[in-house]
């Protein structure tokens, strides 16, 4: 839903909508957010920085 609400905001920025593609923007960037929020809540994602730590393990192995 986010990306949708984007790639809306990028039409209306098209068309001259400035502000509103603006405020749509922002609400997106919030959805993602909460979004992620949500699904570390119920463990259905890892925390960012415990995936980070995982990489550079694996990098320097």
């Amino acid at each position: 839903m986010a990306a949708q609400m984007a790639l809306a905001a990028d039409a209306l920025q098209l068309r001259g909508d400035i502000e509103t593609a603006e405020s749509l923007r922002a609400m997106a960037r919030h959805n993602r957010i909460l979004g992620l929020k949500l699904r570390v809540e119920h463990g259905l994602a890892p925390l960012p920085s415990r995936d980070r730590a995982r990489r550079q393990d694996s990098a320097t192995r």
